[in-house]
């Protein structure tokens, strides 16, 4: 039976390519926002799901797509983009 990916898998295994993707969003972002994702802040967002996302695994909820396409920033990631249409 297949695993599902769990967030801690995606800090162990897919870091390069979440990082890529988490700082092509950061570019877009604008004001304090912005602010909160210093240099600095992969390390705590993987550091993060690393310890408490053992057990977490990765998801797609319908309900949360209202948020994720009404998100310009996300939208004009095309890299999350491409992700979301794949997953």
């Amino acid at each position: 039976e297949k695993q599902p990916t769990t967030l801690a898998d995606v800090a162990n295994y897919y870091e390069p390519e979440a990082s890529d993707m988490v700082w092509e969003m950061s570019q877009l972002l604008r004001g304090w926002r912005a602010i909160t994702l210093m240099y600095g802040f992969e390390e705590r967002i993987f550091g993060t799901a690393e310890q408490r996302g053992t057990e977490t695994p990765c998801t797609l909820e319908d309900d949360m797509y209202p948020y994720l396409w009404g998100n310009q920033v996300l939208l004009q990631s095309k890299m999350f983009c491409e992700y979301l249409s794949y997953a």
